[in-house]
């Protein structure tokens, strides 16, 4: 399944941040890389149940690092376009075998740094997506220093858009900090039926963000 912020939602939350967010060169894909093909025929139908063992991994770059699950493979970049297809989609996205728990990332260009993040930054993201976002429920959002840096967060839950099962949810963690004097905006998200499993390892992959 694929799911994603409904359309537009990311460039306007990038737009609040600085200017228009626009595509950046994509690194050259592992060799363990899920790729546009294996996407389409969802070649494991049965989603990763608990966490497992996290790897701390350098993403954006090599401008951050983060715990990431070790069983979750990179996808390339016509997986990332066709699980997110919409205007702004993430750079870097790893995903389980069945597509249904999901971390991606997207930095810059827009220009930030940590004196630019606030509390204020999150309290436009749950009017933003209150308004747009069908299904939005708030979880929690603010600011708080992790690693020593400012993070912007927002939690909630979400309808899938554009989904066939009209019951789907999703939920979700989003975070923004700078990185290279750039946004580096990430998010977390899987299927309703693992939040239980699922959501003390999102809040952990996020308390575990370094930035050099």
């Amino acid at each position: 399944m694929a799911f994603y912020l409904r359309s537009g939602l990311l460039p306007g939350l990038l737009a609040l941040l600085s200017a228009t967010a626009q595509a950046q060169t994509t690194p050259a894909a592992p060799s363990d890389t899920l790729r546009k093909a294996e996407v389409l025929q969802h070649p494991d139908a049965t989603a990763q149940q608990t966490p497992g063992t996290l790897t701390l991994r350098p993403v954006a770059g090599g401008r951050a690092r983060i715990l990431v699950p070790a069983a979750f493979r990179p996808l390339d970049k016509d997986a990332i376009s066709l699980k997110y297809p919409i205007q702004g989609g993430p750079q870097e996205a790893y995903s389980d075998n069945a597509l249904a728990v999901n971390l991606a990332f997207r930095q810059g260009p827009n220009p930030m740094t940590q004196a630019q993040l606030s509390a204020d930054i999150a309290d436009k993201m749950v009017k933003a997506f209150s308004a747009r976002q069908p299904g939005f429920k708030d979880l929690g959002h603010g600011l708080k220093t992790i690693n020593g840096r400012q993070v912007v967060y927002l939690e909630f839950m979400a309808d899938v858009p554009l989904s066939d099962k009209p019951n789907d949810r999703v939920y979700n963690l989003m975070f923004i900090t700078d990185a290279g004097g750039q946004v580096l905006v990430c998010t977390f998200n899987c299927v309703e039926r693992l939040q239980k499993q699922w959501q003390p390892a999102a809040q952990q992959i996020m308390n575990s963000l370094q930035v050099p």
